[in-house]
């Protein structure tokens, strides 16, 4: 018996040829949400001490 090779599967990808759209909204939303997150980690840690 022949050992079969195994096929990658990224033979039958193609690429489209485009990249995905730059989505400003969400991106000012993802900026926002992690300064919002760090401002909270700074209060928990300053009440935290006390």
């Amino acid at each position: 018996m022949q050992s079969k090779k195994r096929k990658s599967p990224f033979i039958f990808d193609k690429p489209s040829g485009k990249l995905p759209k730059y989505d400003k909204d969400n991106d000012i939303l993802l900026d926002l949400h992690t300064k919002m997150k760090r401002q909270i980690e700074k209060i928990r840690t300053k009440f935290s001490a006390r």
